[in-house]
């Protein structure tokens, strides 16, 4: 009797726990151009991660490569490339949450874009409702998103 107690408080915990897949995308950022833009590895590498964490993922490793990188006293502008790998949770649900994401005076709006198209689709069952993004390269750029996660 104590062995199928054990065996259902394990199975229990189990199906709380959740399930997860495994996800992974890249990017490269800071292209050609008159109005092109750096990035440094450290700051999309924390950008990245952080949008991750708040649509759910668990098991995150983000790793960047290029980029504005200072060698000696001068500086070597190139593009960044970067991959995510994470976990993102499988939610079934029949409720939902809203979350809002959404610019800040000084984001890098092409960043936030990048990174959100990238990612969104790749967790199971979250569904964009709303996506704004006006990303110029200038003070008034502006992005938004509005998201249903099933919880």
């Amino acid at each position: 009797m104590r062995l199928m107690t054990v065996a259902l408080l394990f199975v229990s915990l189990s199906a709380s726990a959740g399930e997860y897949v495994s996800r992974s995308f890249s990017m490269s950022l800071g292209g050609s151009g008159w109005n092109t833009t750096y990035y440094n590895c450290d700051a999309l590498e924390d950008l990245v991660e952080g949008h991750l964490e708040k649509l759910g993922a668990s098991n995150i490793h983000v790793s960047c490569f290029g980029g504005l990188e200072q060698w000696g006293n001068r500086w070597n502008p190139s593009p960044a490339s970067v991959t995510a790998r994470f976990d993102a949770p499988v939610r079934s649900g029949t409720s939902s949450q809203t979350l809002t994401l959404k610019s800040r005076m000084g984001d890098s709006c092409d960043a936030h874009v990048a990174t959100l198209d990238r990612a969104l689709p790749l967790f199971p069952g979250v569904k964009v409702l709303s996506r704004t993004a006006q990303c110029s390269g200038g003070r008034t750029d502006r992005w938004a998103y509005s998201v249903s996660i099933p919880e």
